[in-house]
């Protein structure tokens, strides 16, 4: 509420689409990450651009069998200072 009085409606509209586009590129960006075998590294978990909040939720492919897990990942995101549950 205190952004949208401050930014008005044409702010908060563009501050939204611009969160918005960066989820969009984000998202599509894990789901062109595949394996060796073509597999996809990620398993999208949120609603993708249809349900209007700028979330990105993904979760490693369990089929992959990897030699880490998303707590690993989050750990190493973290050293670039990315803040992600894991």
């Amino acid at each position: 509420y205190y952004k949208f009085n401050r930014l008005g409606r044409n702010g908060y509209r563009a501050l939204r689409d611009n969160q918005t586009s960066n989820a969009k590129h984000l998202r599509d960006a894990l789901k062109e990450l595949k394996s060796e075998d073509g597999r996809p590294y990620f398993t999208m978990l949120d609603a993708g651009d249809t349900k209007g909040l700028p979330v990105v939720a993904a979760m490693l492919n369990p089929d992959l069998m990897l030699p880490f897990d998303d707590i690993d990942l989050q750990h190493q995101m973290q050293k670039y200072h990315w803040y992600v549950s894991g």
